[in-house]
C-alpha cells in the first residue's frame, strides 16, 4: 500500500478529483465488476485523472471506498443529530439515499448490506420513540421480536429504494405510508 500525499482537502481541484474518482469507482462497482478486479489505470481513465494524481489522493481502491463511506456517514449523522420524529427521519433517509444512489446501489450489487444496517442503527431510537408515543402504555408489553420485524421491514424498504431504477421522490410518501401501516399491522397482531 502506498502512502498518500497530504493535500489541502478544501482545494476545489482536490474536491473535484476526489469526487470524480469516487463516482467512477462506484460506477464500476455497480455496473461492471468487483472493485478488487478493477485496474487503477482503468479507474483513472474513467475519472479523467492520471495515475500519480490518484496516488496523491489515495493509497488504494479500499481508501477510495473508505473515504466515501466516511463522508456519507458524517452526512447521515448530521441528518439524525436533530431531534426529529420517525416520519421526518424516514423522509430524510429516503432523500439521502436518493442523493447517494450510486453508492447504495453499488453496495446492494456487491451484496454489502452494512451501509443499510448503519442507517437502521440511526433509525432505531426514532422507531421506539414513535411506538411509545403512538401506543402509550400498550407499548410496554412489546417484545424484541416486534421491533426486530419492524426494523427488518424498514431495511427492506430502504434497500428497495436504493436499488430501484425508476424512482420518483413523490413515491417517498408511499414508502413511508407502507412502513407506518406495517407498524400498525404488527401492533395489532402482536
Amino acid at each position: 500500500m502506498r502512502k498518500t500525499t497530504i493535500l489541502n482537502e478544501n482545494d476545489k481541484r482536490c474536491i473535484k478529483t476526489r469526487e470524480a474518482t469516487e463516482r467512477s469507482l462506484f460506477y464500476f462497482y455497480t455496473e461492471h465488476q468487483l472493485f478488487e478486479r478493477l485496474p487503477i489505470v482503468t479507474l483513472c481513465r474513467t475519472a479523467r485523472i492520471s495515475t500519480p494524481t490518484f496516488y496523491r489522493h489515495y493509497g488504494s481502491l479500499l481508501d477510495v471506498v473508505e473515504s466515501r463511506h466516511q463522508k456519507i456517514n458524517a452526512e447521515l449523522s448530521d441528518i439524525f443529530a436533530k431531534n426529529v420524529m420517525l416520519i421526518i427521519a424516514l423522509v430524510r433517509t429516503f432523500q439521502f439515499i436518493n442523493k447517494h444512489r450510486l453508492y447504495y446501489k453499488a453496495a446492494i450489487r456487491q451484496r454489502n448490506y452494512w451501509p443499510f444496517e448503519e442507517i437502521l442503527v440511526m433509525l432505531v431510537p426514532f422507531i421506539s420513540d414513535y411506538v411509545r408515543k403512538k401506543y402509550g402504555n400498550a407499548a410496554k408489553w412489546l417484545d424484541e421480536k416486534f421491533y426486530y420485524d419492524i426494523e427488518n421491514y424498514i431495511v427492506a424498504e430502504i434497500k428497495w429504494w436504493g436499488q430501484a431504477d425508476n424512482f420518483d421522490e413523490s413515491k417517498i410518501e408511499e414508502r413511508i405510508g407502507s412502513i407506518l401501516s406495517y407498524i400498525k399491522y404488527r401492533f395489532r397482531v402482536h
